[in-house]
């Protein structure tokens, strides 16, 4: 059972870079014009926050938070579909020190605070606090 939180770890930082790169598309259309994966998340979400007056506060807990998600999820290494087949004691100890500090839980409410405080910086709205639907 280390390997789902391993994955739920990932899917987090995938989700949250995905919605970095939105808003930055959505707060400066040059955003396609710039490397941004040579930048750290850090660089990219002060520049967002930057882009429209504000400051993104990484003292806060949501930011500190997904800075060091995004450093823990860079430590894991291989496929992880691979270690599934692993026995529980082949499992690298680090691996297992991992998904006892980020349980499934933990990796989605990071994801979910760090998009709702990109999506509160432009003018989308989350469907899910939208009263009307999506169909309109």
């Amino acid at each position: 059972m280390y390997i789902l939180p391993l994955l739920a770890l990932q899917s987090a930082r995938l989700a949250i870079n995905e919605y970095v790169n939105l808003t930055g598309r959505k707060v400066d259309p040059a955003w396609d014009e710039v490397d941004w994966e040579a930048a750290s998340i850090q660089e990219r979400i002060a520049y967002i926050f930057r882009k429209v007056g504000q400051s993104p506060g990484f003292e806060s807990d949501t930011w500190e938070e997904v800075l060091a998600l995004f450093e823990t999820a860079g430590l894991i290494k291989g496929d992880l579909s691979e270690m599934r087949k692993l026995h529980r004691e082949e499992i690298p100890e680090e691996f297992k020190d991992i998904a006892v500090e980020y349980p499934i839980y933990r990796s989605l409410a990071i994801a979910e605070q760090a998009i709702d405080l990109l999506l509160d910086q432009s003018d989308f709205n989350s469907p899910l606090n939208k009263d009307e639907t999506l169909t309109k």
